[in-house]
């Protein structure tokens, strides 16, 4: 098939995109680069169409970065890069500042999930191996690989960071569960795929809403966040605005839910 240029410029700007957003979120950007590469160096494209999928995919790549250019030359180049990229390395990085703690909760949170979805990738690579399907393995593996990289980079190993790891993960278990022999396969195995996180979701939100939020968290600043609710709704005015900073944007959601 030739070069789909609409998909390849998309791609790109998806990749850049994140990374303006989140500076860990290379995985994604750095995996479709290589895939294109391999794709320009093997396919029987002319030369033509693989210097257009070249072009479109760094085409559209260079969209967000170019809004990052003028935003940062609009607001100070000083200011924009303490902010994207100083901030970051020095303060909340793997080479700044490491939450081990953290990493400890956010291991034994999700444990059980990884647990049982382990057997089930490792079943369907080996599956897929068997079919000498090394590619598509190869492809996943760098993902993962890279997406972990991204999660060990910021340091912090807040609870969010691990939504890094859920995208290859999970492209990986679609993948490889698309390549089963049989429908009925397809269905078990993505019934089990749906189910384990469906789970675990349940066991969390069965919890009050306090006891989930230190269960999970373990920041002493929820009971603070619950003294700040108590008052704010007992004297709040029509119109009063609430503003939460960094530590604590949980608070927006406290002050609607009922006490």
């Amino acid at each position: 098939p030739r070069p789909r240029v609409w998909l390849l410029a998309l791609g790109g700007l998806c990749g850049t995109a994140a990374l303006s957003v989140k500076q860990t979120a290379f995985d994604g950007l750095l995996v479709g680069a290589a895939v294109l590469l391999v794709l320009v160096l093997r396919r029987h494209w002319t030369v033509r169409e693989r210097w257009i999928a070249l072009a479109a995919f760094v085409g559209g790549a260079s969209v967000p970065v170019l809004a990052m250019v003028i935003h940062a030359a609009a607001t100070g180049w000083g200011d924009w890069w303490f902010a994207v990229v100083a901030y970051r390395t020095k303060t909340r990085s793997a080479t700044a500042s490491l939450e081990w703690h953290n990493l400890r909760t956010g291991i034994r949170i999700v444990a059980p999930v990884v647990l049982l979805a382990a057997p089930i990738l490792a079943g369907l690579a080996i599956w897929n191996a068997r079919r000498r399907q090394w590619s598509v393995l190869a492809v996943l593996t760098g993902w993962v690989l890279l997406a972990g990289a991204g999660f060990l980079a910021g340091g912090q190993f807040y609870l969010h960071y691990w939504v890094i790891l859920t995208f290859p993960f999970g492209v990986a278990l679609a993948t490889l569960t698309a390549a089963l022999p049989t429908v009925p396969m397809r269905r078990l195995m993505l019934a089990g795929i749906l189910v384990l996180p469906a789970l675990t979701t349940v066991l969390t939100t069965r919890k009050s809403f306090d006891r989930e939020g230190s269960a999970v968290v373990m920041d002493p600043r929820l009971e603070l966040n619950e003294e700040v609710r108590a008052w704010y709704r007992e004297h709040h005015a029509s119109g009063d605005q609430l503003l939460a900073l960094c530590s604590s944007p949980a608070l927006y959601y406290d002050t609607l839910i009922p006490t």
